[in-house]
């Protein structure tokens, strides 16, 4: 749990950009945990179980980002929005690698901020 809540923080939460972060599925439960209650980034939990990602990933307007291998090939609808990165890997989905002990989440972030942009206007 702590390394999830360490990636969810370089990943979301230190620049003050303010890209919420909602979980899918079985992640429902880290909501529980205090250090995850903590930041006003962690929005909610969106999405039912792990084999209806096909699916349910057409409705969620934002980035997602993979961190566990409960991953479903992303249909060409959402393939652009699905980032993988830890022990996460699928042909032709952006991966976010590790360098240098550090993970660049830029892109994500970038594409978070644009389709939340597109959503408010």
């Amino acid at each position: 749990m702590e390394k999830v809540v360490r990636e969810k923080r370089e990943c979301c939460w230190n620049d003050g950009k303010g890209v919420n972060v909602y979980t899918h599925g079985e992640m429902l439960p880290v909501h529980a945990y205090p250090e995850l209650k903590r930041h006003p980034q962690r929005k909610d939990n969106c999405g039912t179980a792990w084999q209806n990602q096909q699916k349910e990933f057409d409705y969620i307007p934002g980035a997602v980002l993979f961190t566990t291998n409960c991953l479903m090939p992303a249909k060409d609808s959402s393939k652009d929005r699905v980032f993988t990165t830890a022990v996460v890997a699928y042909p032709g989905l952006p991966r976010i690698d590790e360098k240098d002990n550090k993970k660049d989440f830029t892109p994500g972030k970038n594409l978070a901020e644009i389709l939340d942009r597109h959503i408010k206007d």
